[in-house]
């Protein structure tokens, strides 16, 4: 019986812990991202649409990967934090490489485009959000260790490398 008591305070002492400017910020700016890209892709269905073409359920399925993360981590759960750092460092990887790639190709796309907008945004909102969530401060609070950290990434990155060999 005092055991379980014991647990209990220690419950109730995590709730009450308050959260971290950076998680509060965190939170912010992954709910304003998720709402760009909701924006930005309403555009492109939109277009897209009008030649005829149908809706993406993968495409849906993406864009729900986010709101769960974000859901998941204000509930302090590692789950979100790890769905938030999957999705986040492979948007991040891909709209960089993309960029890249255009540079280097030296193709000319204006630069008010809507695919260069959607990347200036992208990476604006992205490079923030991930140094938030990589952040010692955010990791502490929600107990993610640094083995857990290295090897999200990790699995981020060689997912990214099949996807890309395989894309090719």
């Amino acid at each position: 019986m005092i055991h379980q008591n014991n647990n209990l305070l220690q419950e109730l002492e995590e709730l009450q812990k308050p959260n971290p400017r950076s998680f509060n910020t965190a939170k912010v700016i992954l709910g304003v991202y998720i709402v760009a890209e909701i924006f930005l892709q309403f555009l492109t269905w939109k277009r897209s649409l009008a030649f005829g073409s149908n809706i993406n359920l993968m495409t849906i399925a993406w864009l729900a990967l986010p709101v769960i993360g974000l859901i998941l981590f204000s509930l302090r759960k590692k789950a979100g934090w790890i769905i938030n750092v999957f999705f986040y460092q492979i948007m991040w990887l891909v709209f960089v490489l993309g960029y890249l790639i255009r540079l280097f190709r030296d193709e000319t796309l204006p630069y008010l485009s809507l695919p260069m907008l959607a990347t200036y945004v992208s990476l604006v909102l992205l490079s923030p959000s991930l140094y938030l969530l990589y952040s010692k401060s955010i990791r502490e609070y929600l107990g993610i260790s640094r083995k857990t950290m290295i090897i999200t990434i990790a699995v981020c990155v060689i997912l990214m490398a099949l996807l890309s060999v395989f894309a090719s």
